[in-house]
């Protein structure tokens, strides 16, 4: 077991000084083992033993039952005694407004003169003041927990939910399921970067990894990057599917069958989060599909700058797995793709970017930690990721570029069996072409009908590559010269760097 006795210590620190805190997570994100670190920390420390809530009851549960009294379930518990009161699945109290406003909020308004301590964990709550998500009045933002924390309030060092890399470090050591072969370092980091931390996407992920067949390899095997990328994603993600933990935090196939549920994921899927503005007053849960989606874990909300409320995935891992579930999924009786030239479709897909997307550095995908688009390789990976899901109507899915973080680079697109690589000025040229052969990462897991390379550059390239007959080069100007208009322009040459017939293209603002 892992005691991240760091995280501990912190969160018990700036418990004693707010006197109320709210820790919130999609379910299988560690919360009631840190809530159960937590309790032993405090008993260890102070001599006492917590007060422990595992569940409130529903209103008049049973039926005719009067409310419940806080000190029925705390027993023994007064104003003044320096107790601590934990509380589990602390989404079940939403609805008792007496035991947030008696309870909590004299905590959380006066934490200077109360003794009293109490803690909630919740599966989902108040991402800011302006959306309370929920509970029945604004939790501060110093007196939430959630996944990360990058800026803790004064005086304070960061406390997140999520394992630290430090934490993730001592889980590999202590397990001993993992000892049977060594993992390779950078398989490890990669790992640690698909599930962000999230323990109950990493455990699982290990338990999966462990299960297949090449696992069983002489111990003397080290597992490395490759090893994973040459898995079958279907074997992976199947896997994952049928663990009780990681799918706890995971939409069934029959739920991704409604239209709005799909919807919603698509919309996350293709922008790397759905934002909602901020309301000009309080509201509780977000309505409709996503609001299915929020209180069921499926999708996480944090704030933005302007006090608004941005819903992503829990972690890479969850926006993969829901991407490639997604994509079997009929789009509508008469949806086809229009294009039989992936060469066609590519150019199609470039057409479409965003020349100011283009140029500056944004938010996208899922957190956290959230990413923010800043490299031109991350530039073009997601923006031809989000123009081929808008021209496929989402009939695309992608894999984690392991030894980069930088962003999506290999795509698939099902129903026409197409494999297509993204390159940055030639990056791993020849490694990257080999993937797509009959004994290469791809050729072997995945049908194929055909496949091209696209390398995506900001000057034209000098080398020609006659061999590499699938690939081509993707040359982006920028017009800035006096008297002409400013733009982004676009042309594709072959591997000879030949201009292919109608493959020159202006980006406008419209895109």
């Amino acid at each position: 077991m892992t005691f991240r006795w760091g995280t501990v210590a912190n969160l018990y620190i700036r418990l004693n000084e707010l006197k109320f805190l709210q820790v919130r997570g999609t379910p299988a994100s560690g919360k009631s083992t840190l809530a159960s670190l937590l309790f032993n920390h405090i008993h260890k420390v102070e001599g006492k033993v917590p007060h422990w809530i595992s569940n409130w009851p529903a209103p008049g549960t049973p039926a005719g039952t009067p409310k419940p009294e806080f000190n029925q379930y705390a027993k023994g518990w007064t104003w003044g005694d320096n107790s601590v009161v934990i509380i589990d699945e602390a989404q079940q109290t939403y609805w008792d407004g007496s035991l947030w406003d008696d309870y909590f909020k004299p905590l959380c308004n006066d934490p200077i003169n109360r003794e009293n301590r109490i803690i909630i964990f919740s599966s989902y709550g108040s991402p800011n003041r302006a959306m309370a998500g929920g509970t029945l009045w604004d939790v501060p933002s110093a007196n939430r927990i959630s996944f990360h924390e990058t800026i803790p309030p004064p005086g304070h060092e960061p406390v997140g939910l999520f394992f630290t890399k430090d934490e993730f470090k001592d889980y590999v050591s202590r397990r001993t399921i993992l000892h049977q072969h060594k993992f390779d370092s950078q398989l490890l980091d990669e790992i640690f970067n698909l599930t962000a931390g999230h323990v109950g996407a990493f455990e699982e992920m290990f338990r999966t990894l462990v299960a297949q067949d090449w696992y069983r390899r002489p111990q003397t095997h080290t597992f490395t990057v490759t090893d994973f990328e040459n898995l079958n994603p279907y074997d992976l993600l199947g896997g994952l599917e049928g663990r009780s933990i990681f799918s706890r935090g995971l939409p069934k196939a029959e739920q991704l069958h409604v239209p709005g549920i799909a919807n919603v994921f698509n919309q996350v899927l293709c922008e790397g989060k759905i934002t909602t503005p901020t309301p000009t007053h309080p509201t509780r849960l977000p309505g409709g599909d996503l609001g299915t989606c929020f209180q069921n874990g499926w999708l996480h909300a944090v704030r933005t700058e302007d006090d608004g409320v941005t819903y992503i995935f829990a972690t890479p891992l969850h926006r993969w797995f829901v991407e490639w579930k997604l994509f079997g999924i009929p789009q509508g009786p008469n949806f086809a793709l229009l294009y039989t030239s992936m060469l066609e479709f590519s150019f199609r897909a470039f057409s479409r970017f965003s020349p100011t997307l283009l140029s500056k550095e944004r938010l996208i995908d899922s957190g956290p930690p959230q990413i923010t688009q800043s490299t031109p390789e991350a530039q073009f990976q997601h923006e031809f990721y989000r123009a081929c899901f808008d021209l496929s109507k989402g009939q695309v899915i992608t894999f984690p570029e392991f030894g980069t973080a930088k962003g999506r680079a290999d795509f698939y697109i099902p129903s026409m069996k197409w494999g297509i690589e993204l390159l940055r000025n030639g990056d791993r040229l020849e490694e990257h072409v080999c993937r797509f052969n009959s004994t290469g990462k791809y050729g072997k897991t995945l049908p194929l009908t055909d496949y091209i390379i696209l390398d995506c550059r900001f000057s034209k390239p000098i080398k020609t590559h006659p061999r590499l007959l699938k690939m081509y080069h993707v040359v982006f100007t920028y017009s800035n010269q006096p008297g002409l208009n400013r733009l982004w322009t676009f042309e594709i040459l072959d591997n000879n760097l030949n201009l292919m017939p109608g493959m020159q293209g202006a980006l406008t603002s419209s895109n």
